[in-house]
């Protein structure tokens, strides 16, 4: 739980400096790590975690999967508020 919510804070912080690190604990054995990565990577809404998040979206875990695909979301999102 502990890991979980310092890997969604760190979306929520816009601590883009984290964004690789969030990448590398994409594949922690922790579903709930995994989602936080995914809430993380949509809220930073860098390009680079496009690939990730595609990967969490067919994730074995429903919320994992759920979070990914908000996440892919956001990153549509910023690139439209972009054009």
């Amino acid at each position: 739980m502990v890991r979980e919510t310092a890997a969604k804070a760190l979306g929520f912080l816009r601590a883009r400096t984290a964004v690789h690190s969030l990448i590398n604990t994409a594949n922690d054995p922790d579903a709930g790590v995994r989602s936080g990565v995914a809430v993380s990577l949509g809220y930073l809404g860098l390009p680079e975690a496009r690939a990730v998040l595609k990967r969490l979206s067919e994730d074995t875990d429903e919320e994992v999967r759920e979070w990914a695909e908000c996440g892919l979301e956001m990153l549509d999102l910023d690139k439209t508020d972009e054009d």
